[in-house]
């Protein structure tokens, strides 16, 4: 998250924003962070995303506490 944080502060950080819609679509266009070949793994955070994180809340529901 510390890599996206300031990824995100370093790309922005010219620009004065007004609301927080307006701050959010600007960093709704940043997407290419999450498409960026990972140095030393195999894939980027978007494919990493689906294959570990966005089947956890699905495997979650069906346990009981």
């Amino acid at each position: 998250m510390l890599v996206v944080e300031r990824w995100i502060l370093a790309r922005l950080r010219n620009r004065k924003f007004f609301s927080l819609v307006e701050l959010n679509q600007a960093i709704a266009l940043l997407v290419d962070l999450n498409q960026r070949a990972f140095k030393k793994l195999p894939g980027n955070r978007r494919s990493a995303f689906e294959q570990l994180d966005l089947p956890a809340p699905a495997a979650a529901a069906g346990q009981t506490l």
